[in-house]
Protein backbone atom coordinates (compact mmCIF):
# COMPACT_ATOMS: atom_id res chain seq x y z
CA UNK A 1 0.00 0.00 0.00
CA UNK A 2 1.20 3.66 -0.59
CA UNK A 3 1.21 6.46 2.24
CA UNK A 4 1.16 9.55 1.49
CA UNK A 5 2.98 11.56 4.20
CA UNK A 6 3.30 15.93 4.61
CA UNK A 7 6.19 16.69 6.17
CA UNK A 8 5.23 18.01 9.28
CA UNK A 9 8.70 20.64 9.52
CA UNK A 10 7.13 22.46 7.00
CA UNK A 11 3.37 22.76 8.67
CA UNK A 12 5.54 24.43 11.56
CA UNK A 13 7.13 26.59 9.55
CA UNK A 14 4.63 28.16 8.00
CA UNK A 15 2.45 28.67 11.10
CA UNK A 16 5.74 30.26 12.46
CA UNK A 17 6.20 32.88 10.11
CA UNK A 18 2.33 33.61 10.03
CA UNK A 19 2.42 34.40 13.58
CA UNK A 20 5.39 36.48 13.30
CA UNK A 21 3.65 39.16 10.20
CA UNK A 22 0.72 39.35 12.88
CA UNK A 23 3.34 39.94 15.84
CA UNK A 24 5.29 42.52 13.16
CA UNK A 25 1.82 44.22 12.01
CA UNK A 26 0.42 44.61 15.60
CA UNK A 27 3.35 46.28 16.71
CA UNK A 28 3.69 48.69 13.94
CA UNK A 29 -0.75 49.70 14.58
CA UNK A 30 0.28 49.92 17.76
CA UNK A 31 3.03 52.67 17.42
CA UNK A 32 1.31 54.16 14.72
CA UNK A 33 -1.90 54.65 17.28
CA UNK A 34 0.56 55.78 19.91
CA UNK A 35 2.60 58.21 17.52
CA UNK A 36 -1.27 60.00 17.57
CA UNK A 37 -2.07 59.63 20.66
CA UNK A 38 1.10 61.51 21.68
CA UNK A 39 1.10 63.99 18.48
CA UNK A 40 -3.09 64.64 20.03
CA UNK A 41 -1.62 65.73 23.03
CA UNK A 42 1.21 67.70 22.11
CA UNK A 43 -1.41 69.62 19.84
CA UNK A 44 -3.54 70.03 22.65
CA UNK A 45 -0.59 71.10 24.93
CA UNK A 46 0.49 73.86 22.25
CA UNK A 47 -3.22 74.82 21.94
CA UNK A 48 -3.48 75.30 25.55
CA UNK A 49 -0.65 76.64 25.90
CA UNK A 50 -0.82 78.92 22.97
CA UNK A 51 -4.60 80.28 24.38
CA UNK A 52 -2.88 80.31 28.10
CA UNK A 53 -0.14 82.24 26.76
CA UNK A 54 -2.79 85.12 25.22
CA UNK A 55 -4.83 85.25 27.89
CA UNK A 56 -1.93 85.81 30.62
CA UNK A 57 -0.65 88.36 27.46
CA UNK A 58 -3.60 90.42 27.43
CA UNK A 59 -3.88 90.35 31.32
CA UNK A 60 -0.64 92.15 31.51
CA UNK A 61 -1.21 94.16 28.58
CA UNK A 62 -4.39 95.66 30.40
CA UNK A 63 -2.66 95.54 33.81
CA UNK A 64 0.00 97.43 31.77
CA UNK A 65 -2.22 100.11 30.88
CA UNK A 66 -3.87 100.30 34.29
CA UNK A 67 -0.62 101.06 35.52
CA UNK A 68 -0.42 104.48 33.57
CA UNK A 69 -3.80 105.17 35.24
CA UNK A 70 -2.50 104.62 38.53
CA UNK A 71 1.03 106.89 37.83
CA UNK A 72 -1.65 109.50 36.92
CA UNK A 73 -3.57 109.62 40.06
CA UNK A 74 -0.30 108.96 42.38
CA UNK A 75 1.04 112.33 40.52
CA UNK A 76 -2.39 114.60 40.76
CA UNK A 77 -2.12 113.25 44.63
CA UNK A 78 1.33 114.07 45.12
CA UNK A 79 1.55 117.61 43.26
CA UNK A 80 -1.90 119.01 43.90
CA UNK A 81 -0.93 120.34 47.76
CA UNK A 82 2.60 121.57 46.31
CA UNK A 83 3.43 124.68 44.49
CA UNK A 84 6.65 122.64 43.42
CA UNK A 85 7.71 119.19 42.77
CA UNK A 86 11.16 117.52 43.22
CA UNK A 87 10.39 113.86 41.80
CA UNK A 88 13.32 113.38 39.35
CA UNK A 89 12.99 109.10 38.87
CA UNK A 90 11.14 107.26 40.69
CA UNK A 91 9.74 103.20 40.73
CA UNK A 92 6.79 101.94 42.21
CA UNK A 93 6.53 98.58 42.03
CA UNK A 94 3.05 96.89 42.51
CA UNK A 95 3.22 92.43 43.18
CA UNK A 96 0.01 90.90 42.66
CA UNK A 97 -1.08 87.37 42.11
CA UNK A 98 -3.61 85.75 39.09
CA UNK A 99 -6.13 83.14 39.44
CA UNK A 100 -3.93 80.20 38.77
CA UNK A 101 -1.41 81.13 41.33
CA UNK A 102 1.00 82.30 39.36
CA UNK A 103 2.97 85.50 40.55
CA UNK A 104 2.51 88.70 38.46
CA UNK A 105 4.54 91.99 39.11
CA UNK A 106 3.71 95.92 37.95
CA UNK A 107 6.51 98.47 38.15
CA UNK A 108 5.54 102.27 37.53
CA UNK A 109 8.39 104.28 36.84
CA UNK A 110 7.98 108.25 36.49
CA UNK A 111 10.95 110.89 34.93
CA UNK A 112 10.46 114.51 35.21
CA UNK A 113 10.96 115.50 31.50
CA UNK A 114 10.85 119.25 32.48
CA UNK A 115 14.66 117.98 34.02
CA UNK A 116 15.70 118.05 30.55
CA UNK A 117 16.49 120.19 27.69
CA UNK A 118 13.51 120.62 24.86
CA UNK A 119 15.26 120.35 21.78
CA UNK A 120 12.35 121.44 19.76
CA UNK A 121 12.97 125.22 21.77
CA UNK A 122 15.92 125.53 19.42
CA UNK A 123 13.81 126.76 16.99
CA UNK A 124 10.88 129.44 17.23
CA UNK A 125 7.33 128.67 15.56
CA UNK A 126 8.11 131.23 12.69
CA UNK A 127 10.99 128.55 11.87
CA UNK A 128 14.06 130.72 12.97
CA UNK A 129 16.80 129.76 14.80
CA UNK A 130 16.14 130.33 18.53
CA UNK A 131 19.80 131.67 19.19
CA UNK A 132 19.61 132.15 23.45
CA UNK A 133 18.03 128.35 23.74
CA UNK A 134 20.36 126.87 20.59
CA UNK A 135 23.69 127.99 22.22
CA UNK A 136 22.75 126.40 25.43
CA UNK A 137 22.01 123.17 23.47
CA UNK A 138 25.60 123.63 21.65
CA UNK A 139 26.98 123.71 25.44
CA UNK A 140 25.13 120.90 26.66
CA UNK A 141 26.10 118.82 23.68
CA UNK A 142 29.66 120.12 24.62
CA UNK A 143 29.14 119.09 27.95
CA UNK A 144 28.55 115.56 27.09
CA UNK A 145 31.78 115.73 24.69
CA UNK A 146 29.43 115.05 21.36
CA UNK A 147 30.46 116.67 18.07
CA UNK A 148 29.04 119.91 18.29
CA UNK A 149 27.80 120.36 14.71
CA UNK A 150 24.97 117.86 15.10
CA UNK A 151 23.56 120.87 16.65
CA UNK A 152 22.95 122.43 13.38
CA UNK A 153 22.39 119.43 11.72
CA UNK A 154 18.92 119.12 14.02
CA UNK A 155 18.26 122.68 13.80
CA UNK A 156 17.69 122.34 10.27
CA UNK A 157 16.12 119.01 10.39
CA UNK A 158 13.05 121.01 12.59
CA UNK A 159 13.51 124.43 9.93
CA UNK A 160 16.54 126.45 9.71
CA UNK A 161 18.01 126.42 6.70
CA UNK A 162 21.69 125.40 6.65
CA UNK A 163 21.46 123.17 4.47
CA UNK A 164 24.46 124.06 2.21
CA UNK A 165 26.42 124.96 4.97
CA UNK A 166 26.11 121.39 7.08
CA UNK A 167 24.81 119.36 4.39
CA UNK A 168 26.75 120.47 1.21
CA UNK A 169 23.55 121.36 -0.71
CA UNK A 170 21.63 118.18 -0.08
CA UNK A 171 18.17 118.90 0.63
CA UNK A 172 17.57 116.72 3.70
CA UNK A 173 15.12 118.33 6.50
CA UNK A 174 11.83 117.69 8.05
CA UNK A 175 10.92 121.03 8.58
CA UNK A 176 8.64 121.11 11.70
CA UNK A 177 9.55 120.06 15.12
CA UNK A 178 9.98 116.53 16.36
CA UNK A 179 7.01 114.58 17.24
CA UNK A 180 9.39 111.62 19.05
CA UNK A 181 13.11 111.77 19.95
CA UNK A 182 13.59 108.67 18.00
CA UNK A 183 13.20 110.60 15.23
CA UNK A 184 16.91 111.92 15.93
CA UNK A 185 18.22 108.83 14.64
CA UNK A 186 16.64 109.74 11.06
CA UNK A 187 19.17 112.47 11.13
CA UNK A 188 22.58 112.38 9.76
CA UNK A 189 25.77 112.06 11.66
CA UNK A 190 23.40 111.28 14.64
CA UNK A 191 24.95 107.19 15.33
CA UNK A 192 23.19 105.25 17.99
CA UNK A 193 26.04 105.85 20.29
CA UNK A 194 25.42 109.60 20.06
CA UNK A 195 21.38 109.07 20.77
CA UNK A 196 22.31 107.21 23.53
CA UNK A 197 24.50 109.20 25.35
CA UNK A 198 21.98 112.83 24.57
CA UNK A 199 18.82 110.89 25.17
CA UNK A 200 18.56 110.83 28.62
CA UNK A 201 18.99 114.79 28.66
CA UNK A 202 16.96 115.71 26.21
CA UNK A 203 12.87 115.96 25.80
CA UNK A 204 10.68 117.30 23.13
CA UNK A 205 7.76 118.37 25.45
CA UNK A 206 7.41 120.78 28.05
CA UNK A 207 7.40 124.64 27.81
CA UNK A 208 11.77 124.11 27.91
CA UNK A 209 11.41 125.71 31.09
CA UNK A 210 13.89 123.92 33.21
CA UNK A 211 13.04 122.09 36.95
CA UNK A 212 15.85 123.16 38.90
CA UNK A 213 14.80 120.97 41.31
CA UNK A 214 15.08 118.07 39.70
CA UNK A 215 17.82 119.39 36.73
CA UNK A 216 21.00 116.99 36.30
CA UNK A 217 24.37 119.13 37.02
CA UNK A 218 24.56 118.80 32.94
CA UNK A 219 21.78 120.44 32.14
CA UNK A 220 21.97 123.15 34.95
CA UNK A 221 25.42 123.70 33.04
CA UNK A 222 23.86 124.05 29.72
CA UNK A 223 21.51 127.20 31.07
CA UNK A 224 24.15 129.89 30.75
CA UNK A 225 27.68 130.47 29.93
CA UNK A 226 27.81 132.55 33.33
CA UNK A 227 26.86 128.81 35.05
CA UNK A 228 30.34 126.24 35.27
CA UNK A 229 30.65 122.83 36.10
CA UNK A 230 31.06 124.08 39.91
CA UNK A 231 28.30 125.99 40.19
CA UNK A 232 25.99 123.38 37.98
CA UNK A 233 27.18 120.99 41.04
CA UNK A 234 26.87 122.91 43.86
CA UNK A 235 23.04 123.52 43.14
CA UNK A 236 22.99 119.82 43.54
CA UNK A 237 24.25 119.40 46.40
CA UNK A 238 21.89 122.33 48.10
CA UNK A 239 18.90 120.14 46.55
CA UNK A 240 20.58 116.92 48.10
CA UNK A 241 20.75 118.72 51.81
CA UNK A 242 17.57 119.02 52.14
CA UNK A 243 16.58 122.18 50.65
CA UNK A 244 13.72 122.08 47.59
CA UNK A 245 13.70 125.25 45.56
CA UNK A 246 9.45 126.58 45.94
CA UNK A 247 10.07 129.44 44.17
CA UNK A 248 12.73 130.16 41.17
CA UNK A 249 13.92 132.96 43.56
CA UNK A 250 15.23 130.36 45.94
CA UNK A 251 18.12 129.66 43.26
CA UNK A 252 19.81 133.16 45.02
CA UNK A 253 20.14 131.63 48.48
CA UNK A 254 22.85 129.13 46.65
CA UNK A 255 26.03 130.23 46.76
CA UNK A 256 27.46 131.60 43.40
CA UNK A 257 23.92 132.33 42.42
CA UNK A 258 23.14 135.52 43.65
CA UNK A 259 23.94 137.40 40.91
CA UNK A 260 23.86 134.90 38.38
CA UNK A 261 20.51 133.83 39.14
CA UNK A 262 18.81 136.60 38.39
CA UNK A 263 19.88 135.84 34.66
CA UNK A 264 18.08 132.67 34.71
CA UNK A 265 14.36 133.62 34.96
CA UNK A 266 12.37 132.89 32.18
CA UNK A 267 14.41 130.01 31.65
CA UNK A 268 13.81 127.86 35.14
CA UNK A 269 10.96 126.80 36.98
CA UNK A 270 9.98 125.08 40.29
CA UNK A 271 7.08 122.67 39.38
CA UNK A 272 6.98 120.53 36.50
CA UNK A 273 3.57 120.08 34.42
CA UNK A 274 5.36 117.05 31.51
CA UNK A 275 6.85 113.34 32.81
CA UNK A 276 7.42 109.96 31.30
CA UNK A 277 5.71 106.84 32.45
CA UNK A 278 6.90 102.94 32.09
CA UNK A 279 4.56 100.96 33.45
CA UNK A 280 5.92 97.25 32.78
CA UNK A 281 3.95 94.07 33.86
CA UNK A 282 5.68 90.89 33.92
CA UNK A 283 5.44 86.76 34.75
CA UNK A 284 8.09 84.63 34.47
CA UNK A 285 7.63 84.44 30.79
CA UNK A 286 5.84 87.66 29.57
CA UNK A 287 6.35 91.19 29.63
CA UNK A 288 3.93 93.45 28.67
CA UNK A 289 5.66 97.38 28.76
CA UNK A 290 3.08 100.88 27.97
CA UNK A 291 5.18 104.00 27.64
CA UNK A 292 3.70 107.57 28.13
CA UNK A 293 3.90 110.89 28.16
CA UNK A 294 1.56 113.16 29.99
CA UNK A 295 0.97 116.93 30.39
CA UNK A 296 -0.59 118.37 33.35
CA UNK A 297 -2.73 121.86 33.64
CA UNK A 298 -5.33 123.71 34.84
CA UNK A 299 -7.88 122.05 32.41
CA UNK A 300 -6.74 118.10 33.53
CA UNK A 301 -3.78 115.67 32.19
CA UNK A 302 -3.30 115.34 28.50
CA UNK A 303 -2.06 112.21 27.24
CA UNK A 304 0.96 113.28 24.78
CA UNK A 305 2.52 110.09 23.65
CA UNK A 306 1.21 106.33 24.35
CA UNK A 307 3.56 103.11 23.03
CA UNK A 308 2.50 99.61 23.96
CA UNK A 309 5.23 96.53 23.08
Amino acid sequence: MLKLSIPKSNSICTLKNTGGYILIVTLLITALLISMVVEFVYSVYVSTSALYNYRDAQNLSSMASSGIKVAISYLDNYLASLEYSTIDNIALPVTGLSDDGSGEVLVLTIQDECAKFNVNSIVFENGELNDERFASFVRLIEKLQLDKDVAYRIADWIDYDVEERILNGEKHAKNYFLFSLDELMMIDGITVEFYKELRPFVTIYGAGLININTASPEVLYSLSANIDETLAVRLVEYRKEGHAFEKTYDILNVAGFEDKGTSLMGKISVKSTVFAINSTAKTDEIVKVVDAIIERSATGTDIKYWKEF
